[in-house]
C-alpha cells in the first residue's frame, strides 16, 4: 500500500514539474472532447472578414473548428460558440495556431486568447468536468 501511495506521489509530481512553458502546448495538454457546436468567427483584424464553421473538438483552452473557407496561421478571431440550452452564445477571442486541408473544406486549431472565467465553466461542464477538479 504505501508503494501505491509513492507511485502516486511521484506521477502527481512528474505532471506538476512538466507544466509546458507555452500557451499552445497547454492548449495541447488540456482535456479535449470531441463536441461539435456551431461557430461564428469575425476577424480581429478585418472587420470585413467572418465566417461560420463548426468544432470537431474542445477544451477549455482551445478548440478545433472546420470551415469551409481557410484561415491564416497567427490570424485572430473574435467568435461566438452556440451551445445547445444556453441563453447566447459563449463568446470571446481565439487565434489561429495550425491549419490543415480536409474533405470540403479546412480544419483549423485556435487557442483562446480571451474568454472570461465563467465561459470556461461552461465549457467545462458541457465536457462533463468542474474547473475544480
Amino acid at each position: 500500500a504505501a508503494l501505491l501511495l509513492y507511485l502516486i506521489f511521484r506521477v502527481k509530481e512528474r505532471r506538476i514539474h512538466q507544466q509546458p512553458d507555452n500557451p499552445q502546448e497547454e492548449s495541447r495538454r488540456a482535456l479535449r472532447t470531441d463536441l461539435c457546436f456551431d461557430i461564428e468567427l469575425s476577424s480581429l483584424g478585418d472587420s470585413n472578414f467572418s465566417c461560420r464553421g463548426i468544432t470537431k473538438d474542445l477544451s477549455t483552452t482551445g478548440m478545433k473548428v472546420f470551415t469551409s473557407r481557410q484561415l491564416t496561421k497567427g490570424d485572430e478571431f473574435y467568435f461566438r460558440l452556440y451551445l445547445p440550452e444556453e441563453s447566447w452564445p459563449l463568446a470571446g477571442e481565439a487565434k489561429v495556431v495550425w491549419c490543415k486541408t480536409a474533405k470540403d473544406g479546412f480544419e483549423h486549431g485556435l487557442i483562446f486568447t480571451k474568454m472570461s472565467e465563467q465561459n470556461r465553466g461552461k465549457l467545462a461542464l458541457k465536457q462533463g468536468f468542474s474547473l475544480l477538479e
